[in-house]
């Protein structure tokens, strides 16, 4: 089966993407001062209706809402100016 990795850039908070369902979420990091996230398509899914997914990034010492069915994606460190952001999908 074929496969393609897009990139999207996150901000604080949430944030909103349009996605397959069967899309997974690989990683994030930063790109210059850009927080940014890999996700892993495969090539049936491009036509496939997409659907609002919701990525939470917060920052080390944020407080954060966080319930059990969130699932976390990954952590990245921005050795330009030392910040550290953590980002988990929202799943309820």
């Amino acid at each position: 089966m074929r496969a393609t990795i897009w990139k999207y850039h996150l901000v604080p908070g949430t944030n909103k993407i349009a996605l397959p369902k069967t899309s997974k979420a690989l990683s994030i990091g930063w790109q210059g001062t850009d927080l940014v996230m890999w996700v892993l398509m495969l090539d049936p899914d491009f036509d496939h209706p997409r659907v609002e997914r919701r990525f939470l990034a917060v920052g080390t010492g944020e407080k954060f809402e966080r319930l059990n069915t969130d699932e976390y994606v990954g952590t990245a460190e921005c050795g330009r100016n030392g910040i550290v952001a953590h980002v988990f999908e929202v799943k309820s």
